[in-house]
């Protein structure tokens, strides 16, 4: 024969186990609640990281333009400089010689 007391006992502490196996399976739902959120968000900052990879690389070509295009803006304007002094050292010399021819002409 059964006894009362144990069987209550008993009763008692599969109420016990019920109660905790059902918190333990709320937790289990909870972190893969939490896993499929985490999934999502590393989902979201692996395509930010490709994005930010992207622009970055754009930003690197563009910069790269923006330096040749600079360095032959600088070559035009050196061959201009240059030119200008050419030209001035031309017009120097001919004014040089035509007082030259003058001053040789007046002194005689």
């Amino acid at each position: 024969m059964a006894n009362p007391r144990l069987s209550g006992k008993c009763t008692e502490m599969i109420t016990e186990m019920h109660s905790r196996t059902e918190v333990l399976i709320s937790d289990m739902s909870n972190i893969k609640d939490g896993q499929k959120e985490l999934r999502k968000e590393l989902g979201d900052i692996r395509s930010s990281i490709t994005d930010l990879k992207v622009s970055t690389k754009g930003y690197a070509e563009n910069l790269q333009n923006v330096k040749c295009e600079f360095e032959e803006h600088k070559k035009e304007h050196q061959q201009t400089f240059g030119r200008i002094i050419a030209i001035l050292g031309i017009v120097v010399t001919f004014i040089s010689i035509t007082v030259s021819v003058l001053f040789n002409l007046f002194r005689r």
